[in-house]
């Protein structure tokens, strides 16, 4: 061994190490992302609601949402509390923005909850009685800000909790959802374009924090963990499951009320007393609830609007078409044959149909004249109808109507209808038995007038103080009873086709000439404009007409408290006769002002309704997302996943 082989002593003392650092805590990234698919989600909503306001009120919503959860979430709490405390959030949001009665203005107590249960009824109206685009008005609001709030909490619990983003694409996906069955026209294509964005933002950021977590690099407050899926996290998958079936389920009252009356779903399908119009009238407006159908001009009171007249009744079934319409008169620019009927004023109504097909043409009151309709079309004047021999799909015509508005005195004083002159269909006598009978002169005693008599048994019917009750459930109580005394008696509730037919076969038993009419109610202002009425799938509608001798069929509708339903001045004790100008109406004669043919005024032409809604009306363009969400929305996606890096 040389000195050369001999190596030094090495030292045995290292020199200190620094302490490790404290771990940099970041914002976490993925919560806010989730936050922004939904709200990107939520502006298929533009569809169906009108301007801009309800989306700022869903950005404090998912802002308070997100922050609540991140805050709870920075105390490391269990899952299920941090749920809580979200929905607790929003429950306050709403009550300080939609109640005056919180606790400390924020707080929900009993009146704070009952104000926030009027407003949601006051939605339920709303949404089963208005066509979209709907204004942004406090129950639509509240409506919005609970239900996408509820989806904002399930996709943060996926998201964050439950470590699964992917599966919040099926919560985003119902967002479209309810707007797409709501609306008729397709949603905005960049409402689309800014979820699928959003979502693959989501997916992107998640990703990244996942990779961090795995590199051991901690995102997020204290607390915070993005490692595997936790026991708990289980429990909050089942918990987002049961909220998405209950936001489901809140949604499915949409298109449940626009029944056509002989349709499916409610109808006599299954056996109920009703109608059995033709077979094609079965289920045509069901499930079509909030497409428009028509939209009205002229229109200066609120008139039923009339399809089809059923004459015949069966008892083991109810109203039916007897004899078939095939005859009629040609359309034009000629007066029709009707007969004069209250003081003979007429008005002008537009009437423009919009994805409406059917072989008839619905009109108001006794038209005088009907311009527009191809050289196909006829009028039949027994049945009232204006008819085609097939499926058509027409555009705007004119009607010049007869709206006789009488009084309940007048109608009082009117004598016995000539039956030569009302067609021996609408005469022949309803067979109901002695039960029925007994029922019929029990309310109807010591009524002197057919008027009297056919408003008592309304009354009966529709007061809602004889245990009758509106609902789409018509299913018989009794199957072997007969159906009349089934619904008279036993079940007691049903919709506008029940006691239409029950009012109806109750009156001709009395041999009073009565028929069935199906058709639509009035509808709703459309755009806030008394001039112009929209009338959609939910306004189908059946009732009753009684013809009087100097007023024609005059209209009778039992069903109870239904809110499309119109009641005539008539059947109140006080009514008078009109004398606004807005009325059409009689103004004090007791009979018909001449017996001459009525004329149309001389301005036939009207010009045709625009069925498409004014686009300045609301600042979201379908064509084109508007310019500022954008910019907002596309910035805030560099900003998460540039701060995920």
């Amino acid at each position: 061994m040389t000195m050369a082989d001999v190596q030094p002593p090495r030292p045995t003392n290292r020199p200190p190490q620094p302490p490790p650092a404290d771990p940099v805590w970041t914002l976490p990234m993925t919560p806010i992302a989730a936050g922004f698919a939904v709200l990107a989600a939520a502006t298929a909503l533009s569809g169906v609601v009108q301007g801009t306001l309800w989306l700022f009120y869903l950005l404090i919503a998912i802002g308070l949402i997100v922050g609540t959860g991140m805050l709870l979430r920075s105390l490391r709490l269990s899952p299920p509390l941090v749920a809580l405390g979200e929905l607790f959030a929003l429950l306050c949001l709403v009550t300080m923005s939609f109640s005056t009665n919180g606790i400390l203005l924020i707080l929900p107590g009993p009146a704070a909850l009952r104000d926030l249960a009027d407003v949601l009824g006051q939605s339920v109206t709303a949404v089963q009685t208005e066509v979209p685009p709907v204004p942004a008005e406090a129950p639509i609001l509240c409506l919005i800000v609970i239900a996408i709030g509820l989806v904002a909490v399930v996709v943060d619990m996926l998201t964050v909790e439950a470590k699964a983003p992917a599966a919040s694409g099926l919560v985003l996906l119902c967002v479209y959802a309810v707007p797409a069955s709501l609306a008729d026209e397709m949603l905005p294509w960049w409402s689309f374009v800014m979820g699928a964005a959003a979502f693959a933002t989501l997916l992107a950021v998640d990703g990244r924090a996942k990779h961090k977590a795995w590199r051991g690099r901690r995102t997020g407050l204290p607390g915070y963990s993005q490692g595997a899926p936790s026991h708990e996290a289980s429990s909050v998958v089942i918990i987002s499951v049961v909220l998405a079936l209950i936001i489901g389920s809140t949604f499915t009252v949409v298109g449940t009320v626009g029944r056509l009356p002989g349709g499916g779903g409610g109808g006599v399908a299954g056996g109920p007393f009703g109608l059995k119009p033709y077979t094609k009238l079965e289920g045509l407006l069901t499930g079509q609830v909030n497409v428009e159908f028509f939209r009205v001009t002229g229109l200066k009171s609120e008139e039923y609007l009339r399809l089809v007249t059923l004459d015949k009744f069966v008892d083991s079934e109810g109203w039916q078409v007897g004899a078939q319409i095939t005859g009629g008169d040609p359309l034009g620019q000629h007066v029709l044959d009707t007969k004069p009927i209250g003081d003979g004023k007429v008005s002008t109504i537009t009437i423009q149909p919009n994805q409406f097909q059917e072989q008839w043409a619905p009109v108001f009151g006794q038209p005088v004249s009907v311009s527009g309709l191809g050289s196909e079309w006829r009028w039949d004047p027994t049945a009232d109808t204006v008819w085609a021999p097939g499926t058509q799909q027409y555009g705007s015509y004119v009607e010049h109507a007869q709206l006789a508005s009488p009084t309940a005195e007048q109608l009082r004083a009117e004598g016995v209808v000539d039956e030569s002159k009302v067609d021996a269909r609408y005469r022949q006598p309803a067979q109901v038995d002695a039960k029925v009978k007994s029922l019929i002169n029990q309310v109807t005693g010591g009524q002197a007038s057919t008027f009297d008599k056919v408003r008592a048994l309304t009354r009966y019917l529709n007061s809602g103080e004889n245990g009758f009750k509106y609902s789409l459930d018509a299913t018989p109580q009794d199957p072997k009873a007969p159906k009349l005394d089934d619904f008279l008696f036993n079940t007691r509730r049903g919709f506008c086709e029940q006691y239409a037919s029950a009012l109806a076969a109750m009156t001709r038993s009395m041999g009073i000439p009565t028929r069935v009419a199906i058709g639509f109610t009035p509808g709703v202002p459309y755009n806030g404009d008394p001039n112009v009425r929209t009338i959609t799938g939910g306004d189908a509608h059946a009732w009753v007409e009684v013809n009087f001798p100097d007023y024609g069929w005059t209209r009778f509708d039992p069903t109870p408290a239904e809110p499309r339903v119109i009641p005539p001045p008539y059947m109140n004790d006080n009514s008078t006769a009109g004398s606004d100008d807005t009325q059409p109406s009689n103004t004090g004669s007791s009979g018909p002002t001449s017996s001459a043919a009525v004329k149309p005024p001389s301005d036939t032409s009207a010009a045709p309704v625009n069925t498409q809604a004014d686009a300045s009306t609301s600042i979201f363009n379908p064509s084109a997302p508007p310019l500022w969400l954008t910019i907002a929305l596309l910035l805030l996606a560099i900003v998460l996943t540039r701060c995920s890096c």
